[in-house]
Formats: structure tokens, sequence, C-alpha cells
């Protein structure tokens, strides 16, 4: 592969871009400022992912003697399609365009010297990218299918397939030429083996006792013990003088 625009390029083809766009807008023309060209954008992202990601094997597909799908290609993830936008218009997509990993290169403050770049790691065929809605009653993929070229703005991808965005850089042109502040790949968490839990011996609180509910005491029928007659005791007889007795024997005459 050649390398047709190497750092030495890439800065001279981007600082006159940008004084072609500063003399337009000093001189206060009533037209369309033009967007920035495919292969400024197309080299700026080769070089954040060659220093910012590390994968040196990314290279721009038109260095290619042979014809290559895509705007870029890595050994690493294949076919790399770059859609740079400079304002809130929507980037258009070719109906047969393919990419396994598609990044965004967000320029809208470029006059500030700030660039942010966005990778989604979903293919053109994938169910994801394909389900995007395009308006109340299409997809992406019912528009491409028929050979439309679907228009959709960065705020409604960023809103329906916002697990899958990462923001890969933020910060200036100068800075994509070093090797400083790489990016870091999320660590994808493996599913923890959950280890048996020993069970500890279960300590046995003493146990509260309750107070005892007394139970009404059942009466039992009284037996009747047998009285015991006690002798009666005699009282001494009272002895009548003889006299009397002789009086009462007495009958009286008839």
């Amino acid at each position: 592969m050649n390398n047709q625009i190497d750092e030495t390029v890439l800065r001279e083809l981007y600082k006159h871009h940008r004084e072609h766009v500063s003399y337009l807008q000093d001189k206060k023309l009533n037209i369309r400022l033009p967007n920035m060209p495919e292969h400024i954008s197309e080299n700026i992202v080769k070089f954040i992912i060659q220093n910012k990601l590390g994968d040196k094997t990314c290279k721009w597909s038109k260095d290619s003697k042979t014809k290559i799908s895509g705007d870029l290609y890595s050994e690493k993830e294949k076919i790399q399609e770059v859609k740079c936008f400079t304002s809130t218009g929507p980037p258009s997509f070719g109906p047969t365009e393919k990419w396994d990993v598609i990044y965004f290169l967000d320029m809208i403050k470029w006059n500030k010297d700030i660039l942010v770049l966005y990778r989604i790691r979903l293919s053109n065929k994938s169910l994801e990218w394909r389900n995007l809605k395009v308006n109340e009653k299409q997809t992406f993929g019912n528009q491409a299918d028929v050979g439309k070229r679907p228009r959709l703005v960065w705020k409604s991808i960023q809103k329906q397939l916002s697990t899958h965005i990462e923001e890969i850089y933020r910060g200036t042109f100068n800075d994509i030429f070093n090797e400083n502040n790489k990016y870091e790949e999320p660590k994808k968490e493996e599913p923890k083996k959950e280890e048996p839990k020993k069970e500890e011996p279960k300590k046995e609180e003493p146990k509260k006792e309750e107070p005892k509910k007394e139970e009404p005491k059942k009466e039992e029928p009284k037996k009747e013990v047998p009285k015991k007659e006690e002798p009666k005791k005699e009282e001494p007889k009272k002895e009548v003088p003889k006299k009397e007795m002789l009086k009462k024997g007495k009958k009286k005459p008839l």
C-alpha cells in the first residue's frame, strides 16, 4: 500500500481548507460553506485509530492498489466507514454501502479546533442498524432495500443506538498525531463463577421461655368423709327423794 496522505500532507491540506473557509467567511458571501473534504476527514480518522486506538494496520482505502470497500480498512476491524459532519444536517448513506464498523467525526466546532470521534461497532447488515428509524414509517433497511439513500441526523442515531456508541477521541487537530491519551477499550465483564457457599454452623440462640399460662384448676368434688359419731355423754340421773316417789305412786281414792 502507498501512503499518499502522511502527517505532513494532511497538515498542509487541513491548513489550506481552513484558510479557504476563513476567506469565504470574511467576504460574507451569501453561500453555503463547503463541507470538510472526504480525503481530509477520512485521514483524520485514520490517524486517530492508529495513535489513539493503537491499530497501526488501519489504512486509507484509496492507498490500496486493489479496490477495497469502505473508507478505511484494518486487519482488526475489517471495513471501516467514516461519516463526517460540520453542521446539524443529516449525513446520507449509500444504499449499497458496506461496513463492519462505522465512525462518526463531529467537526461542528472544528473552527475552534475541537474534534470528536465516535465509534459504533455495528455492521450495515446488523438488525440494530437496519432497524434505525429514518421517519415514522420507514427504517434504514426499508429505504436501503429499495435503493434510496437513507438520511439520518447524528442526534437521532445517538438516541436510538446510545448503548452502542463509544467516544474514542475529543481533542485538537494537532493532538491526533501523537500517542498520548490513548483510548482504553472497555473491559468485557466475564460472568463470575459462583463458588458454593460454606454453610457456617448456626449459632443456637437461647430460647426465650414464654411464661406458662396457668390453666384454671379443675375443682374435684369433695368427698364427704362420714362423720364419726361421738358417744353421747350420759347425764347423771337426778335422784328423786323417796317421799316424792311415794306421792307420785299413790293412787287417788275412788
